[in-house]
């Protein structure tokens, strides 16, 4: 059992085994906040460790102390080499994913955490950069090459799937592979998990997630405040072959008003393991003068963008699912007046 007081305690997070022992992200909660979420966050973070099979407690190594920063372990891949550790940080009803990494066993060095700067890593966490605009609750490694992360975005009931060949991404936009019936009202469904070590014989991975309700009524209610298991198709990403992306998507001038060209800007990138047009680990960004870089918008409002390339798979890729990435919602682009009631999608159909 872990420590606590009548007024701190440690939530546990993503445990994973070392040797003989279980490792587990923990942090510190105390008393605070408001209904229906009457938590804080103290900032102290640290790995829990308990001797495998007894679960006896061992003890708690503290990782980091900082009341500001992101809390990691929502999520440990390990690989060959490293665990990578996943965190977020919320931004409204925006969730920014970080990732830190530890050389595999040294998960309790609290001297061996590095933090993805965004093209390296740095023993300073506070170097660390965002490498998705999402909530990483799940991330596993499906296939040789390629990586699969799990998460319900804010007020959602879609259990989703973002897509990439490397666990720093750049990931996919999201795809929903499942709707959560419970969720509605009160009741909003959260908290992806994966277990990939119990794939059915068909290949089906099973996949939870939990419920709970805005009302603190009903935290006590087991039928609401629960997890929930179901598996779905989620076949491996193989990596073997070429795989493009859209790492950026730019747009401008903001404020235009209707029948106004904007300008859009992507940069493509092959993230897969053969050449394209594009060498492995080779980028492009689109130009101004290609023609398909213009968009016009026809009516006032916010609208959003979508940038795709290989949209009629023309390409044969290891994974056709992460061709495209949208303008997040902060950086929609508005046209003439603001009508919150209007919303527009354009397409870029098939960047090269």
């Amino acid at each position: 059992m872990l420590p606590a007081t009548p007024n701190t305690w440690w939530w546990p997070n993503d445990p994973v085994v070392e040797g003989n022992d279980l490792r587990v992200p923990v942090y510190q909660m105390t008393n605070g906040g408001a209904q229906p979420f009457p938590l804080v966050f103290t900032g102290l973070q640290g790995i829990a460790t308990f001797s495998l099979p007894s679960l006896i407690f061992k003890g708690i190594s503290t990782s980091l102390d900082d009341p500001t920063g992101p809390i990691y372990g929502q999520s440990i891949l390990q690989t060959a080499d490293y665990d990578y550790i996943y965190s977020s940080v919320a931004d409204g009803l925006v969730s920014h994913a970080y990732v830190a990494r530890v050389p595999r066993g040294q998960l309790t060095d609290p001297a061996a955490w590095t933090f993805y700067t965004g093209t390296d890593w740095s023993t300073d966490p506070h170097d660390s950069q965002p490498i998705a605009d999402v909530n990483p609750q799940a991330v596993i490694q499906r296939g040789a090459g390629g990586f699969a992360m799990f998460y319900v975005p804010t007020f959602s009931n879609e259990v989703q799937v973002a897509y990439s060949c490397s666990p720093t991404g750049p990931w996919s936009d999201g795809t929903s592979i499942y709707t959560a019936p419970q969720a509605g009202g009160n009741i909003y469904a959260y908290g992806t998990a994966v277990h990939p070590e119990i794939d059915d014989a068909t290949g089906q991975l099973l996949v939870s997630y939990d419920t709970n309700s805005f009302d603190p009524a009903d935290a006590s209610k087991v039928d609401i405040y629960r997890p929930h298991f179901v598996r779905v198709n989620l076949p491996p990403v193989t990596g073997t072959e070429p795989n493009l992306v859209v790492t950026s998507v730019t747009a401008g001038p903001s404020g235009v008003k209707p029948g106004q060209p904007v300008t859009i800007s992507a940069t493509i990138k092959n993230v897969g393991t053969t050449a394209t047009p594009l060498m492995p680990g080779q980028s492009r960004t689109v130009t101004p003068d290609f023609p398909k870089a213009t968009w016009t918008a026809t009516t006032a409002g916010y609208h959003s963008l979508v940038a795709a390339v290989d949209s009629t798979s023309q390409i044969y890729e290891s994974s056709d699912v992460d061709n495209t990435r949208s303008l997040t919602p902060a950086h929609r682009l508005m046209a003439g007046r603001t009508d919150p009631h209007q919303h527009r999608r354009g397409r870029v159909p098939g960047l090269p």
